[in-house]
């Protein structure tokens, strides 16, 4: 009977250690990068947003100031002229 006890018990303290040394990669290893890899992918989006609003800006500002400009090349619109700002 006590024999037995004995090995029941290495194979809970191995099967505890096993647990435990998942639950350490988990908290130290994938966890935190998974919430870095998110993180980063959040600055990129925004970055990307802010961008796309500088973008916009421009255009609606060189739109304003070459709508009724006259010394645009033949058949170019101040459309055409300003689209270089849009990504």
């Amino acid at each position: 009977m006590s024999e037995s006890n004995k090995i029941d018990i290495k194979q809970v303290r191995d099967i505890l250690v096993i647990i435990a040394c998942v639950v350490l990669i988990w908290t130290f290893g994938i966890y935190p990068a998974y919430v870095a890899i998110k993180i980063q992918n959040a600055k990129e989006e925004l970055q990307r947003e802010q961008q796309a609003q500088v973008s916009q800006q421009r255009y609606e500002a060189c739109l304003e100031r070459y709508k009724d400009d006259t010394r645009l090349p033949e058949g170019e619109t101040a459309e055409s002229f300003c689209s270089m700002y849009l990504d």
